[in-house]
């Protein structure tokens, strides 16, 4: 027969908004999925799990995309791949910095939630799951050169010794890019080692 209550948790767990519903039962903030960020939900489920996902989100202020896309995504994200990394990007560092609170405290108070924080290493800037994984937070200018990461965008600008390029032109030409290098505190031309490419996607604009 079939096994409901798993096929329950597979479904909960499948996309962001639906594991946000669930997981917020019973807390001081449930959360409440509206259809466009059930329609949002779905597309950031099926981006990284078919991977390359890129996604641009035009919705007015107030309309809780923050609550979904800053604080749920990176926790489902994590529950399900707890041995992932997660970059919290922002314009601003302070905001950043206030989503990677909301995110960790919820994992500390959250008694739904299987991922368990490492004891050692829990900063509100950084930090780390007891299966390796973390996440970071910076804003514009913030510390995240020389993180790991997966992918860099076709049309992501590099600065190169022959100016500034697209990454699909660093691929084709491949000139040397400025890279800063710590022992001389200087900033020096480097040689691009990639550890693996990966093809990318089309744009999806959900306004």
């Amino acid at each position: 027969g079939v096994d409901r209550d798993l096929m329950a948790d597979v479904l909960v767990r499948s996309a962001p908004h639906t594991f946000a519903v669930w997981a917020s039962q019973g807390t001081a903030n449930p959360w409440q999925c509206l259809p466009h960020l059930a329609c949002i939900g779905r597309k950031i489920a099926v981006g990284i799990r078919h991977g390359g996902l890129r996604l641009i989100v035009n919705v007015p202020a107030r309309h809780g995309k923050s609550w979904l896309i800053s604080k749920w995504m990176p926790i489902w994200f994590l529950e399900n791949w707890p041995d992932k990394h997660v970059i919290m990007c922002a314009y601003g560092g302070s905001g950043a910095v206030d989503w990677g609170r909301v995110v960790r405290d919820e994992f500390r108070t959250n008694p739904s939630l299987t991922t368990k924080l490492r004891d050692d290493v829990q900063s509100v800037t950084k930090w780390h799951t007891a299966k390796g994984g973390s996440m970071l937070s910076a804003g514009v200018g913030g510390p995240i050169m020389g993180k790991g990461f997966d992918c860099v965008t076709g049309s992501c600008i590099i600065s190169t010794e022959f100016g500034f390029m697209v990454a699909r032109e660093v691929a084709m030409r491949l000139p040397r890019v400025w890279s800063w290098n710590h022992q001389t505190q200087k900033q020096e031309l480097k040689n691009v080692i990639a550890s693996r490419a990966t093809r990318s996607s089309s744009l999806v604009r959900i306004t």
